[in-house]
């Protein structure tokens, strides 16, 4: 199954957890503020044979927070994982200088929704490490929608009764969780997946991109209260502090807004939203610096909400 594009010696499906701050007036918030905003603290993946997709060897560790020591209660819930198991744990540095041996050269980075890749490149980021060896990443939901007809967010639960895979380990463990997505990966076609990936301009811009800056609001009621909150519906150019000219929000997924916004020394920037909720609706924004696959994701994306409004006119 290996694609010669690509020159794939492994697929790696991985899987993160990660803790957040208690609140945004910690102690530990305070001193990385928006440039950490999850913090990793179990890494999981499964090494996968590109010719058959059987499993060639595992990976899994726990990761030592440096800020973040306190797990949230939900963490804690989730994953099981207490602090005294954290703190006997290797820090993310040496974890991931690890995971890069482990996962040698050419590796094709798997897994199940954007958010564990947005995650390891912001800790990636605020640690000073390089970031493209995982250039070539694909989410396998986007792809197992497309084969399956289904559509908006999926759950790997979902997914694997979907297949009718028996889940007898518990989610939300790192290793298990990837241990699921390798096994919804045996079900899908991945070499054609991959070759008709959906919304490659989308992929090769967040595959490479950086993020300059994080922000979360709290408190929203709705969506649209959020983006027509200020504070999120304006942008301020992270390199010189200067209000930038935002274009329209339009949906990027179900629970993602992205907008164009430019400042007129430092060039354009692509904005994304994404919400989340708890008790409350939490809207996590964080701006990238834009080049033209950026540009072009967001006019298709905004092309394509013009065309759904027209057509609802239309009927």
């Amino acid at each position: 199954m290996i694609d010669e594009s690509l020159n794939v010696s492994s697929y790696i499906v991985y899987d993160l957890e990660w803790n957040q701050p208690q609140s945004r007036e910690s102690s530990a918030y305070r001193k990385v503020g928006d440039r950490l905003t999850n913090e990793i603290i179990q890494i999981g993946a499964v090494k996968l044979s590109p010719d058959n997709l059987a499993p060639l060897d595992t990976f899994t560790t726990v990761v030592k927070p440096r800020y973040y020591r306190k797990l949230m209660d939900r963490v804690r819930k989730i994953t099981h994982l207490t602090e005294s198991e954290l703190e006997e744990g290797p820090g993310f540095a040496e974890v991931i200088r690890e995971f890069r041996r482990w996962c040698g050269d050419d590796a094709v980075f798997l897994t199940w929704g954007p958010d564990d890749t947005s995650v390891l490149r912001q800790n990636l980021d605020f640690y000073g490490m390089e970031i493209q060896w995982m250039t070539h990443w694909y989410d396998l939901q986007l792809i197992f929608n497309r084969q399956t007809g289904n559509s908006g967010q999926k759950s790997l639960a979902f997914a694997a009764e979907h297949f009718n895979i028996d889940q007898c380990l518990p989610l939300h463990n790192a290793l298990n969780d990837a241990y699921y997505t390798a096994l919804v990966c045996e079900e899908l076609d991945l070499e054609t997946g991959i070759a008709t990936y959906p919304n490659l301009a989308e992929h090769r811009f967040t595959s490479s991109a950086v993020s300059v800056k994080n922000q979360m609001f709290d408190g929203f009621e709705s969506k649209l209260d959020a983006l027509r909150d200020s504070r999120v519906r304006l942008t301020n150019c992270p390199d010189c502090g200067e209000k930038m000219l935002s274009k329209a929000f339009t949906h990027q997924t179900t629970n993602k807004y992205i907008t164009l916004a430019e400042c007129a020394e430092h060039g354009k920037f692509l904005v994304q939203v994404r919400f989340s909720r708890g008790k409350t609706l939490k809207a996590w924004k964080t701006v990238y610096r834009a080049n033209d696959d950026a540009e072009k994701m967001y006019l298709a994306r905004l092309n394509e909400k013009k065309a759904k409004k027209a057509k609802t006119a239309a009927k």
